[in-house]
């Protein structure tokens, strides 16, 4: 499977490291309950460091379980804890169709046919606030027990600062580069037209 393009979902090229949601309050984490898909999402989603994002199947077959799956990513992403981008994926699909040459009336022979067929998916990367609950938490988002927020709130305040901070970093070094590549584009277009 290759992806092509991500796309945000307001359209549009996005990166995990400069999309946000509104800040949650501690007063909203501490509120927060994490059921058994919001744990399974929190677990295998990709760091917010990752130039892709992880594509998270459902747990199991059939509508009730994709569904469910959809409703945890999307009360992950309101809560800040993830973000979420759609990708699209080309999968390379065999099929057997029937030659169009040949006489009238004879078998026709089946051709294997390749096609490329391309899906929407969903991606998700930790936000810093989910990666501060999943560092601090992980014994007891693995292991399904209750998660005792009053204990573990001021380290993962503590933790999700220090995300911040590499966040905006990450921001200024992409804002930098994008500035740099402004110029060399418009030196080299200024040089191209004389």
């Amino acid at each position: 499977m290759t992806e092509e393009n991500t796309k945000g979902c307001g359209g549009g090229s996005i990166s995990p490291a400069t999309t946000s949601r509104v800040n949650v309050t501690r007063a909203e984490v501490a509120r927060l309950r994490l059921g058994r898909h919001e744990r399974r999402i929190l677990l295998l989603a990709a760091p917010i460091e990752s130039e892709d994002g992880a594509r998270i199947e459902p747990p199991g077959p059939g509508r009730a379980a994709d569904e469910a799956h959809r409703r945890a990513i999307r009360r992950l992403y309101r809560a800040g804890l993830v973000h979420i981008a759609i990708t699209y994926a080309q999968v390379p699909v065999v099929r057997h169709e029937r030659a169009v040459y040949g006489v009238p009336g004879d078998a026709m022979p089946l051709v294997a046919v390749e096609r490329n067929w391309t899906y929407r998916k969903r991606v998700v990367w930790l936000s810093p606030l989910g990666s501060a609950i999943v560092q601090c938490l992980r014994p007891q988002l693995e292991s399904g027990h209750p998660i005792r927020w009053d204990r573990a709130l001021p380290v993962i305040v503590a933790a999700e600062d220090t995300y911040q901070l590499q966040l905006d970093a990450v921001n200024r070094k992409e804002a930098e580069n994008r500035e740099k590549f402004r110029a060399r584009m418009a030196a080299m277009m200024a040089a191209f037209s004389k």
